[in-house]
């Protein structure tokens, strides 16, 4: 007859208080085996639950991981989005204005243009015109400041005939030049020279335009 212990079994789990030594023979063998299978089959069944809640929590744990990766990654690519849209507005803006500032200088450049064709067609009907431009040098001019004024030959011409006005201006010679264009002038005095030709007004025109314009601009920026 043979005495077997859970020890000497190698049984994990069994509590040696419990457990009996047990007698095998015959009789009993066939008993006993079953008892230990019973015993074997229980742990098998605890490890495998201990392996699905390890399962489990890995599972759990790489989806957190995965979760956080993919948040992180969304969160990028939506900021450059962000900062692409504003990249791709600040490039329209700038087109805009560009393509605004482009077209308010044809504007300028047109009705600069227009004026002059129509201060043009005035100087053809009004002869008196050269005479207006010289007028306001009355208050610009130093007193008893002689006047040397060149122009257009037929302005020179009406001019010399004006001997009041001339008197009045302390003119005291007349230049005829072809390359002046009718209806402006220049004017020297001893110490001051004063253009008064059509371009020169009309350029002053141009600028004060385009600086009221460019104001405009600013003004809008600022809010």
């Amino acid at each position: 007859m043979l005495k077997w212990s859970p020890k000497s079994l190698g049984v994990a789990g069994a509590d040696p208080e419990e457990l009996t030594s047990i007698v095998l023979d015959g009789n009993d063998l066939a008993a006993n085996t079953e008892f230990y299978t019973d015993i074997a089959e229980k742990q098998a069944a605890i490890e495998k639950e201990n392996l699905a809640i390890l399962r489990s929590e890995l599972r759990k744990e790489i989806s957190e991981t995965l979760a956080v990766e993919k948040e992180a990654e969304i969160s990028a690519y939506q900021q450059n989005q962000i900062d692409l849209y504003n990249t791709l507005a600040e490039q329209i803006r700038a087109s805009a204005k560009e393509n605004i500032s482009s077209l308010a200088n044809g504007a300028v450049e047109l009705a600069i243009a227009m004026a002059g064709q129509v201060m043009r067609r005035e100087i053809d009907v009004d002869k008196d015109t050269i005479l207006r431009a010289i007028q306001p040098l009355l208050f610009k001019a130093e007193t008893g400041a002689k006047l040397v004024v060149t122009a257009n030959p037929e302005d020179a011409a009406y001019l010399e005939s004006q001997t009041q006005f001339c008197e009045k201006m302390n003119i005291v010679k007349v230049i005829a030049d072809p390359r002046c264009e009718r209806g402006g002038c220049t004017v020297k005095a001893d110490t001051e020279e004063w253009d008064l030709t059509i371009e020169s007004k009309l350029t002053v025109l141009a600028d004060t335009v385009r600086l009221a314009m460019q104001s405009t601009e600013d003004i809008q920026e600022d809010n």
